[in-house]
């Protein structure tokens, strides 16, 4: 496949360019309508859900049986996971958004284990498909039932055909949004939308190469000054990043920088990358982008204004 990529010239330097658009599926994902009778979370996360039960939780390796088999995965997304099939595990986890710990100067990028659960047996499943708000009403003793919330579904089920599927994650509210991670190839919340590279173009970005750029302070400056300066980043405001198309040997390194902060905080969840790989990755984008020492001061100088207790810790 040949990238329909655009030439920009910054300064003296000319490069290559494609919108994430151009690249990437950028979704949003289910609304349940009902979340507390489906929704499960960690003890420590936000939101009045039930304490997940780690025991009827898929495992890692369950999970990815899901993600690797299309059939398995085509019919679980269309009708909720069996009772018999995992030993009567039926919870998995759920993007829904994610929090940063300001506090220690860290970012949510990259790598964070959800902290929220959804129950997609068959049964849970088929309520989705079918339950209307008419039903939910009457499941919790509510009044004034029109004739229109007979009709209406209490579920929104976006973009099904993306569940399971390894991509990025997003939150997309916020002062420090949008904060970009690995997602859990799972099923995910209109909350925790998600960014999937597109097939025809997986022989020239990765989920890893992507992230680098796209978690990068040049990119962070791009996106609250050319295109959405507001706590709020959606869906369309992520498909008008730049990326730049570049070499394999800078690609190389990005990805290789992504994957030690993602190892590492696998091990170590409170693993501050700002102070580390990120100075790296940072000015290997300020290298492929071509920007000068004083094009770089000005993102530098942004970014601290814009952030101070992030440049404070770090």
């Amino acid at each position: 496949m040949q990238l329909q990529s655009k030439n920009v010239k910054i300064k003296n330097q000319e490069i290559s360019i494609v919108q994430l658009l151009d690249i990437a599926d950028v979704k949003s994902g289910l609304g349940t309508g009902d979340n507390n009778y489906y929704l499960y979370k960690e003890s420590d996360a936000i939101g009045s859900y039930r304490i997940v039960n780690h025991e009827k939780v898929l495992t890692e390796d369950e999970l990815q049986q899901i993600v690797k088999n299309e059939e398995i995965r085509i019919k679980i997304i269309n009708d909720g996971i069996p009772d018999n099939m995992f030993e009567g595990r039926t919870v998995i986890p759920t993007d829904k958004g994610g929090e940063s710990d300001i506090g220690e100067g860290r970012l949510s990028n990259y790598y964070a284990p959800t902290k929220y659960y959804i129950d997609y047996s068959k049964k849970n499943v088929n309520r989705l498909r079918n339950f209307t708000i008419a039903d939910r009403k009457r499941f919790y003793d509510e009044k004034n039932i029109s004739k229109n919330d007979e009709k209406t579904l209490a579920a929104v089920i976006r973009n099904p055909t993306y569940y399971f599927k390894p991509g990025i994650t997003f939150s997309d509210v916020g002062l420090y949004a949008p904060t970009y991670r690995i997602n859990s190839s799972s099923v995910f919340d209109h909350r925790g939308n998600c960014i999937f590279i597109k097939s025809t173009c997986h022989s020239f970005f990765s989920n890893e190469f992507l992230l680098g750029i796209i978690c990068s302070k040049f990119i962070k400056y791009i996106q609250k000054n050319f295109i959405n300066n507001t706590v709020g980043f959606q869906v369309d405001d992520v498909k008008k990043i730049p990326v730049i198309v570049c070499d394999k040997r800078q690609k190389t390194k990005i990805e290789k920088l992504v994957q030690d902060i993602i190892k590492k905080q696998k091990l170590d969840l409170s693993y501050n990358y700002q102070k580390n790989e990120q100075n790296e990755i940072d000015n290997i984008v300020y290298e492929t982008y071509g920007l000068d020492k004083c094009l770089i001061d000005e993102v530098e100088n942004w970014y601290s204004r814009k952030y101070p207790k992030l440049v404070l810790n770090n």
